[in-house]
């Protein structure tokens, strides 16, 4: 992920060959892969931000020696970046693509398509940052996913090597002062955006340059003689509290810390502790980071880094992925991958063993791009090219939606247009559909039930949302807002209905994608640090009680199975091998996963609540659940349901509306 750290013979410090750096490098790659593979590491991710350290310091260190050898040249500095960036890149591209093709059903492949073209142009980060974030069970799917890092990368020297070139020869405290500011504001940047655009601080440049500029100042301040300043002793504790840094944020870190942000800050401030000690001589921790071994899956890391995550990732479309043994069987392979790809593919274009000069290396590079863009073009135009499967495949994915869905609300709408109308076209609402992606998933079923009794109601539906008041997710800070938009129309516009419905397990299980809404907000909107359940159990009953309050009745809907893998694809290759994709996941493992909410509903102040539970209708018979109906697939992903799904738990839907429209009919009704 960063320029090579060989120097050559002779060099002045800083720039000799440090082979500490190369362990760093190795520590970062390693925390990555534990972390997506699921081995012990919960705050690995952050060896990414380690990475964007010693690829800041690096790179300026060798544009600044270039600088005072008289032999500075942005085409040269690109020639590198394209060396050393792009030729096993494309080839990770390329066969992930042609790997796509016979894997991947037509929706996945399509947006696999798109990303490959994002990060042909470098804004793969963009791309994702637009479509999801990265902690969400669907992007644990996507085999380019990791790409965003290498697209932060380039955008960021595209920047800097003009003004180290333009400034670091006569005006050096220019630059430094200019990057001192830049860094403060995009720190400040990335700690105000962490919690109230969480996709946005972790992909895009603006949060994350701050992490390059650390390492830019860090060459810059060793060039200009801030070396040799600390003795053994205080250079080993310094290198010892950078390890520690950095392995407290693996192992303490997880999918729930406000992240980049101020959390940010401990990993790589650990990176810089680590290559500053060791620049003068090495310390206890850089002897042991230059071991043999540690060097070695240092060089091999960027190679490593850019496999590991398509071979995890395609796991998630076959049934297969939560084995721990097909886990580690992709580790070793993408450790395999990375060699050859290291040996065969990136060293011989770093060394200029191919394609020696700039014009060759330009027109190669610009020729493979654009025949990676054309191909991957066509698969994205042509929807992930349908024809490639066979009909009885290709029709797992007939889920075309029967009924409209209500619009996705914010609060800015809610409180100038009002909430969207579904059910009966004439008549006072009476009811309010409130809640996350499971709530819009219903909406189409729960309207047409409702406009065939007549009755009409509201929906405040919006992805990731629960239904809870005064309660954010862990680092999404606009569904409080949203839902207490939501709760002044109702006040404003009381409806004697209230349907709860949400991913109720997604919000306190650390098993099931975005796993915890952990801050709960008081009256005077400061958080307080709680457990999940008993966030949910609190914020649950107090958004009830506020409800009755109003004179509502109170329905929760619970949540339907969520299944172990993407359910479309996995039965797929279940096809495939001659099985019958009875992959649906047991009675009692969805019991297991559902048991912190229906503890939540036991609370004597929801003891007026009516429940209504979908799950019995997915399991008609024996221990696991319906995944495929008349020969399509019951789900969509791993846990939202298809048109066919929606089908076999319309009689707990429609025991609501029934109730609801008898309610309207009865004599004393208001």
């Amino acid at each position: 992920m960063s320029e090579a750290t060989r120097g050559g013979p002779g060099l002045p410090h800083p720039f000799r060959y440090r082979p500490d750096i190369d362990g760093l490098r190795a520590v970062a790659v390693l925390a990555v892969v534990l972390f997506h593979a699921g081995f012990g590491a919960p705050g690995g991710y952050v060896g990414v931000d380690v990475f964007f350290v010693i690829s800041g310091f690096l790179i300026t260190s060798i544009v600044i020696r270039e600088i005072g050898s008289g032999k500075a040249s942005l085409l040269g500095f690109w020639e590198r970046r394209v060396r050393r960036i792009f030729p096993a890149a494309f080839v990770v591209s390329a066969v992930t693509l042609a790997a796509g093709w016979f894997l991947l059903l037509p929706e996945a492949y399509g947006e696999l398509a798109g990303s490959a073209i994002a990060h042909s142009f470098f804004v793969a980060n963009v791309f994702f940052c637009r479509k999801s974030g990265y902690f969400d069970g669907p992007s644990e799917a996507k085999p380019l996913l990791h790409t965003w890092s290498l697209s932060v990368e380039e955008q960021f020297y595209l920047i800097i090597p003009l003004f180290l070139y333009g400034l670091w020869r006569r005006r050096s405290w220019a630059f430094v002062l200019l990057l001192v500011g830049a860094l403060a504001v995009s720190f400040s940047h990335s700690a105000r955006t962490a919690i109230g655009h969480p996709a946005a601080s972790f992909f895009l440049l603006p949060s994350r340059a701050w992490e390059l500029i650390l390492g830019v100042l860090l060459a810059c301040y060793l060039q200009r003689g801030g070396r040799g300043t600390l003795g053994p002793l205080p250079a080993n504790l310094l290198a010892a509290a950078g390890l520690a840094a950095i392995a407290a944020a693996v192992l303490l870190f997880d999918d729930s810390t406000l992240f980049p942000g101020l959390a940010a800050a401990l990993p790589c401030l650990g990176a810089v502790a680590l290559i500053a000690s060791n620049a003068d001589r090495p310390t206890w921790v850089g002897r042991f980071l230059s071991l043999p071994p540690m060097v070695f899956v240092g060089l091999i890391s960027y190679s490593l880094y850019l496999w590991h995550w398509p071979l995890l990732a395609s796991l998630r479309h076959l049934p297969v992925e939560n084995e721990p043994a097909a886990r580690a069987l992709a580790v070793a392979g993408s450790f395999a991958l990375a060699v050859l790809s290291w040996r065969f593919v990136e060293t011989p274009f770093r060394k200029k063993a191919l394609c020696r000069g700039k014009p060759a290396m330009f027109s190669l590079f610009a020729i493979a791009t654009a025949a990676l863009v054309v191909s991957a073009g066509f698969i994205h135009r042509a929807d992930g090219v349908p024809d490639r499967l066979s009909s009885e495949v290709s029709a797992l994915t007939d889920w075309r939606e029967r009924r409209p869905r209500a619009e996705t609300v914010d609060a800015e709408r809610i409180r100038e247009q009002s909430l969207p109308r579904i059910g009966a076209p004439a008549g006072e609402p009476r009811f309010l559909l409130w809640g996350d992606s499971h709530a819009e998933m219903v909406s189409g079923l729960v309207g047409e039930l409702a406009s065939e009794r007549g009755v009409a109601g509201w929906a405040a539906v919006s992805s990731g949302n629960p239904p809870l008041l005064e309660t954010w997710l862990y680092r999404w800070r606009p569904n409080l807002e949203i839902n207490r938009a939501v709760f002044e129309r109702f006040e404003a516009d009381p409806v004697p209905n209230v349907i709860l419905v949400a991913r109720w397990a997604a919000y306190v299980h650390p098993g099931e994608g975005d796993s915890v809404a952990k801050l709960l907000v008081d009256a005077e909107g400061r958080p307080t640090v709680a457990s999940a359940r008993e966030v949910l159990r609190r914020s649950l009953a107090a958004t009830v009680a506020r409800l009755e309050g109003r004179g509502a009745t109170v329905w929760i809907v619970g949540q339907v199975p969520y299944q172990r893998y993407q359910m479309p694809t996995a039965i797929a290759a279940s096809y495939l091998r001659g099985g019958d994709g009875d992959l649906g996941v047991g009675r009692a493992a969805h019991a297991r996963r559902q048991e912190p909410f229906r503890e939540a509903l036991r609370d004597p102040a929801l003891s007026g609540v009516r429940f209504v539970d979908p799950a019995p209708f997915l399991f008609p018979a024996g221990e696991r659940s319906q995944v495929v109906v008349d020969g399509v697939s019951v789900y969509t992903d791993d846990n939202h349901l298809s048109e066919d799904g929606l089908d076999l738990i319309e009689p707990a839907l429609r025991s609501i509306l029934d109730a609801i429209a008898a309610d309207r009919a009865a004599p004393d009704a208001p």
